[in-house]
């Protein structure tokens, strides 16, 4: 993993509700974010194919315009009007067109695309599983890929460390040391 960490997504007035951010208010701050994280993810994405994680409904669709207004291919998937729409646009990505998909709780879990070689964090989350499911989706190996590139808008490097980092658990659910 490689990673580019700017702290665009201030999380310091939302509310943590049933151990993870409100989305309404966490909506808000990603979707405020969205411009500066377009621009930076255009800077240095170069011909990498990249997931982006959003926030809810509303989130992806800002951030997949604020990308296009810069030159990129990209969606936002969440709820098209059809489960074969979003199959088709899915299939397309694993092929590498569109460049980047903007998803809100699509691509988080059972998605596999081996050639994605960035992950946008645009979703923060106080949930480390939360955090390495997404961080999962670039993880896969695919020949000729060398790395990826992990886009830290969220702070969640700074709280829950890289994903090479070893936690071990243990059955009562606390953290071995």
């Amino acid at each position: 993993p490689e990673y580019r960490v700017r702290k665009l997504i201030d999380t310091s007035d939302v509310p943590v509700a049933r151990d993870d951010y409100s989305n309404d208010e966490l909506s808000k701050a990603a979707i405020v974010a969205a411009e500066d994280t377009a621009a930076d993810v255009a800077r240095h994405l170069g011909d990498r194919t990249a997931i982006a994680f959003c926030v809810d409904v509303a989130h992806p669709k800002s951030l997949a315009a604020a990308l296009r207004r810069r030159g990129l291919r990209v969606p936002h998937v969440d709820s098209p009007p059809s489960a074969r729409e979003r199959v088709r646009v899915l299939d397309a990505f694993r092929r590498g067109d569109p460049q980047i998909i903007c998803n809100c709780e699509i691509a988080t879990e059972g998605f596999d695309a081996p050639t994605c070689s960035a992950v946008i964090l645009s979703r923060p989350t106080t949930s480390r599983g939360l955090f390495l499911q997404m961080s999962g989706r670039g993880l896969r190996s695919s020949p000729g890929k060398k790395d990826c590139l992990f886009f830290d808008y969220s702070n969640l490097l700074e709280t829950h460390g890289t994903v090479t980092d070893p936690v071990a658990y243990s059955l009562d659910g606390g953290l071995v040391v």
